[in-house]
């Protein structure tokens, strides 16, 4: 993400003081969960500049604004503001934008590596769609796991309903998973315009540059 004055730079500093002057709040209070999850909401601000002077992995903007915006949905506004309990379809809203976003940004990945021509095995358009929508839903479980570890470490119930919560969350992260599955390998396949192809597309010409 480049650091210019403009609408993401902006975005990302003020979540940056947002997140700072809520975990001075959430120490201040005790509230220590709260504060972990600011703490990773501050942490989300800085992995684009991470990620691009480390390894130069860059992605538009537009996906880094969707992640941050659920970072801060699910970490501060659904757990430390109670989100989750003040609006029923909070949940399920974010694990189907959950399941949409980390597909996207593996499939991004895959498309990559398969034009990197030091990578000697490549994937066609089906099993790239494949790996992105199996990739998304495998951080799904990941975060489920996460959830029932905090729950039993801390007493917190961020399972909401247990079982019956954990099988809704990863139903429908599977289907943001797959509407992105489909529509890049329409892209890929016969050249469909559609979202994911575009977002392919300005991530290719950020390489370029």
């Amino acid at each position: 993400m480049k650091q210019n004055k403009n609408v993401t730079y902006w975005i990302f500093v003020s979540v940056r003081v947002f997140s700072i002057i809520l975990m001075a709040v959430t120490i201040y209070t005790g509230n220590w969960l709260g504060f972990f999850n600011a703490g990773i909401t501050l942490f989300v601000t800085f992995l684009p500049n991470i990620l691009e002077k480390r390894w130069n992995i860059s992605y538009p903007n537009e996906i880094w604004i969707v992640t941050l915006l659920f970072v801060m949905a699910a970490l501060i506004f659904g757990e430390i503001f109670d989100f989750y309990y003040k609006f029923a379809a909070w949940d399920t809203i974010l694990h189907t934008l959950s399941g949409f976003v980390i597909a996207m940004v593996a499939f991004i990945v895959v498309k990559q590596l398969n034009e990197d021509v030091d990578i000697r095995v490549t994937l066609n358009p089906f099993f790239t769609a494949l790996f992105a929508v199996c990739f998304s839903m495998a951080i799904a479980v990941v975060w489920e796991i996460f959830e029932y570890v905090i729950d039993m470490w801390f007493g917190t119930n961020m399972q909401k309903s247990g079982l019956v919560d954990t099988m809704e969350d990863l139903i429908v992260a599977t289907i943001g998973a797959l509407i992105v599955g489909v529509l890049g390998y329409l892209y890929l396949k016969h050249g469909n315009d559609n979202m994911v192809g575009r977002m392919i597309e300005k991530q290719e010409k950020m390489t370029i540059k």
